[in-house]
């Protein structure tokens, strides 16, 4: 720890001595504590500081004697100005004086300060530059009535006795000086070889020093030479203070209005009431204690403030400020301190401890840091009763046991003691098989699937019983070596989860750091989407093509049995046709398969008689395929077989199979040609000669044919010789 200190410097520009001397003035400093070993220890602060309370009452003490300030003032008081009080003097600080707030003064050239200045304070007494008894009436406290008898009232003495600045001595000199500057100024009032008023140098030279301490409110008194003249007021010396009043005074012990000789001695005046003093600590602008001492106990190097404040009785505190450094030394470069976990199969292990401990020490010199083993807890901390290295190196650890190996490291020069444990245990190794990889596929193609982790312990187990080695399911390798990212029984059994590797625990019931971890992958395949073609329908002559599907293939049975079909492929026969497909690599296979059904209607083939044309009328003969219709193609009306047609006329002869917008159809135009009988008109007979008398002649037959037509067109007239012919 190292100390800064706020320093109050005494500069002997003002007069002050060279040589260092703490003076009754605000100041604090923080003194370290226990030095602190580790990161986190305690210690305790605690605070030097000048202590000084309100001043409804006084201590007073004897100190050494050592007059703080020079003997000779800047201000001296002349030497025709014995037995009078000075004139008033602007001390330029208030000070407190039972009770009272003053910052002015009067002195007497007999020793005395009085606050009493008559129309300037309340109960003002004395006017200034004016006579000033020597006469002391009695020992204070003393009550003086008016304003000539002493001790004076709001006074301080210090010596008052009766001594003359006219006599002559080695340079005599009554003198004052307000030095120092804020907060820590002081008035000093200096009597230098004076002589006593009546012995005159019978006696030696009188010498004192008195001093009022700004902000403290401390009075000190120093004595370097009394002698109690017998002959004048029997010797009657006085160091004290009195009140306004004189209802309240303090003397120094032997120095009541009494005879007495004092050489070198002096005496201090502290204020005696509640403390004016606070004492507060900070981390930073953090309060982390108040009062005299703070326990502190930091992780890191850590500067703390004193803060000591001085509430006057008039006018803003006080405050002045001390740091201190409390440093933490940085751990000790250790290695690694883990528990040690034996994992085996057999009833008793030998632990080789001085080694695991040479490798925690590590590159530390063994001869500075001692290291030991100890049994207990307590026997660590006392540092007694350590293991010898004998043992340490052939320690025994029983199966299912566990032992805490208690060390201790301390440090040569520091004596700081670095205290850690560890355990060893003795333990029974599971056994994790690794089943195999668990396959799913994705019905909703949405990349997760459901599976059944529990379903491997057997495998993952074998023969252990599963009460004494817990499976669990860990979603990370890291999870499962420090027995996090548990998947939970409840969710073990119906896990959803897309591909992932899934990461087991086996674990000793008894001592779990005796765990073996093995791991199985979730393979979720993507279910293939088939678009099965609707259903089809075609006529026989011109069959069903297989429309380009873009997943999976054609078959004439399901799963990809029967015969595999082609894009393309025409089907004359009604059947179902499957469509197979499969993704995913074996043995993580997935398919799917849709179908449609082939509906191949036979094309109808009509009968086609030869075209009739008869005279008169004819009767339609009946059909085995197909009906007479009216009109092409279905239409018109149907005439049934059997209908007698008397005039001319063109059936269609249809027929059809399917349905909907699949029809298959055949027609054939039949014409029925029907010729009105002809009507023979008579003609006249032709008659000939015959020229040659032969019986023969040339007639000409169309002149009768033309009167059997009588007009009639589209008859053909032909001649026969005999009826049967014709």
């Amino acid at each position: 720890m190292n100390n800064k200190y706020l320093l109050l410097l005494l500069l002997s520009v003002f007069g002050f001595p060279a040589f260092a001397q703490i003076l009754p003035q605000p100041y604090v400093t923080a003194i370290d504590g226990v030095p602190i070993c580790n990161p986190g220890e305690c210690t305790t602060l605690t605070a030097d500081y000048f202590s000084t309370g309100q001043t409804t009452s006084y201590t007073v003490a004897s100190i050494p004697y050592n007059p703080p300030f020079g003997t000779i003032g800047a201000n001296v008081i002349p030497a025709d100005k014995d037995d009078q009080w000075t004139d008033i003097i602007n001390l330029g600080f208030p000070f407190c004086f039972y009770g009272n707030s003053y910052d002015k003064v009067m002195l007497t050239s007999n020793g005395a300060i009085t606050f009493s200045i008559a129309g300037l304070v309340p109960q003002g007494r004395y006017t200034p530059n004016t006579g000033s008894t020597w006469v002391m009436q009695g020992p204070i406290p003393y009550a003086a009535p008016g304003n000539i008898l002493a001790p004076f009232v709001n006074s301080i003495f210090g010596v008052f006795h009766d001594i003359d600045p006219a006599k002559l001595a080695s340079n005599p000199k009554i003198s004052w000086s307000i030095l120092g500057a804020y907060p820590n100024r002081v008035l000093v009032f200096n009597i230098k070889d004076v002589l006593l008023w009546s012995c005159g140098t019978a006696l030696p030279p009188q010498n004192s020093q008195l001093v009022m301490y700004e902000t403290t409110n401390v009075i000190e008194v120093f004595v370097g030479n009394r002698n109690p003249c017998m002959s004048w007021e029997n010797g009657k010396g006085l160091i004290g203070l009195q009140n306004i009043d004189g209802t309240q005074a303090i003397a120094a012990p032997g120095r009541n209005v009494s005879t007495w000789t004092a050489n070198s001695e002096g005496w201090r005046f502290t204020p005696a009431g509640p403390s004016i003093v606070t004492l507060d600590w900070f981390q930073g602008t953090t309060l982390v204690g108040t009062g005299p001492s703070a326990t502190v106990c930091p992780t890191v190097d850590t500067t703390y403030k004193v803060r000591a404040t001085y509430t006057l009785c008039s006018g803003p505190p006080v405050i002045v400020e001390d740091f201190i450094d409390v440093d933490v030394p940085d751990p000790l470069p250790l290695g690694p301190i883990e528990d040690i976990i034996l994992c085996g199969n057999q009833p008793t292990y030998t632990v080789d401890i001085k080694a695991i401990n040479d490798a925690i020490l590590g590159t530390l010199d063994p001869n500075i840091n001692e290291l030991s083993v100890h049994p207990t807890q307590a026997a660590q901390i006392a540092g007694s009763g350590s293991i010898p290295t004998s043992v340490l190196q052939n320690y025994p650890v029983n199966q299912g046991q566990e032992y805490t190996i208690w060390v201790r490291i301390q440090d040569y020069f520091t004596s700081c003691v670095t205290l850690f444990s560890y355990k060893v245990k003795g333990g029974v190794q599971p056994v994790a098989t690794a089943p195999q990889d668990m396959h799913a596929c994705d019905v909703g193609n949405d990349g997760i699937e459901i599976f059944d982790l529990t379903s491997n312990d057997g495998t993952i187990l074998g023969l252990q019983d599963p009460n004494d080695f817990p499976v669990s399911y860990h979603t990370s390798a890291i999870g499962a070596d420090e027995n996090t990212d548990i998947i939970s029984a409840v969710n073990a059994a119906a896990y959803s989860s897309g591909n992932t590797t899934i990461y087991v625990r086996v674990s000793n019931a008894e001592t779990d750091e005796c765990f073996a971890v093995t791991d199985f992958d979730l393979v979720v395949t993507p279910s293939p989407q088939v678009v099965v073609p609707a259903d089809g329908f075609a006529c026989s002559n011109v069959g069903y093509t297989l429309p380009v599907i873009t997943v999976g293939n054609y078959f004439t049975a399901p799963n990809g049995g029967g015969t595999q079909l082609a894009a393309g492929d025409i089907l004359y026969t009604s059947q179902t046709v499957y469509v197979y497909t499969q993704s995913g690599v074996a043995p993580n296979i997935c398919s799917n398969e849709g179908s449609f059904e082939v509906t191949i209607y036979d094309k109808p083939i009509v009968d086609k008689p030869a075209n009739v044309q008869v005279c008169g009328s004819f009767v339609l003969e009946p059909l085995n395929v197909g009906s007479y219709y009216t009109q092409p193609a279905g239409a018109g009306v149907i005439v049934p077989a059997g209908t007698e047609i008397t005039a001319t006329q063109t059936f269609y002869i249809y027929a059809q199979t399917g349905a909907g917008l699949v029809l298959c159809t055949d027609e054939y135009a039949y014409t029925v040609t029907i010729n009105a009988s002809p009507v023979v008109s008579p003609a006249t007979p032709l008659e000939a000669c015959a020229n040659n008398f032969d019986g023969f002649s040339f007639f000409n037959l169309t002149t009768a044919g033309n009167e059997i037509l009588n007009g009639q067109t589209g008859l053909t007239i032909t001649y026969h010789l005999t009826e049967i012919g014709a």
